[in-house]
């Protein structure tokens, strides 16, 4: 459903409200509403993503995160256009991870420590479960990235939460996900000693050499 980009202006569209039945679509000043039974591939997304909208061009918006691609006309016509059909195709999108961690170097460890942990560690075991792995600096951003951030944390599907480091950034989001009681797997390395504030929750340690998860 992708089309060629020729540029983007993502100031010009924008989700304004989700509701049971469908998402309003604020385009040119001009407030749309995209029904579910019209547009059912919005219907089970998660929020983030269907707020996560571009205009690539005067005609044709698309949502990276579900790869959907629609033009102005459909949206304000649906009848003309076989979307019911269409969406028989579409592939559902696999649920997402968001992966809380250590983005930047941590003293004590090598540098791009964290960044191997996340590839040879947590993605793979992501994708083994069939989880789409997400973490902070991947997350394609539409307007205050704090706003983006705390919706990947509230709206995934499962939180991975690597408490390596002692990270302060990585307690705090890891306390807005367990505020929801949203699920979240904790992860820490061996050299890492429990957290006393949340030492009765249950977690889950790796070497921190890496030396058994390398290929």
């Amino acid at each position: 459903m992708k089309s060629e980009t020729l540029g983007k202006d993502t100031s010009e569209a924008e989700v304004t409200n989700i509701s049971k039945h469908g998402i309003w679509l604020l385009l040119s000043e001009k407030e749309l509403f995209l029904p579910f039974e019209d547009f059912p591939w919005f219907k089970n997304a998660s929020v983030s993503a269907i707020y996560n909208v571009e205009l690539l061009n005067q005609n044709h918006l698309y949502w990276p995160d579900l790869d959907i691609d629609l033009t102005r006309e459909s949206i304000a016509h649906p009848d003309r256009f076989p979307l019911r059909l269409l969406w028989l195709k579409v592939k559902t999108p696999k649920p997402t991870c968001f992966v809380i961690m250590p983005i930047s170097d941590v003293d004590g460890y090598d540098v791009g420590h964290f960044g191997r942990v996340y590839e040879f560690i947590i993605k793979p075991a992501c994708k083994n479960t069939g989880f789409k792995p997400v973490r902070a600096d991947e997350v394609q951003v539409t307007n205050y990235i704090v706003v983006d951030i705390l919706r990947r944390i509230l709206d995934a599907d499962m939180v991975v939460c690597d408490l390596s480091g002692r990270n302060a950034n990585v307690l705090y989001e890891l306390g807005i996900r367990q505020a929801f009681n949203r699920p979240v797997t904790l992860i820490r390395d061996s050299r890492t000693p429990t957290i006393f504030d949340i030492q009765g929750l249950r977690d889950l340690e790796y070497d921190e050499t890496l030396s058994r998860h390398r290929s």
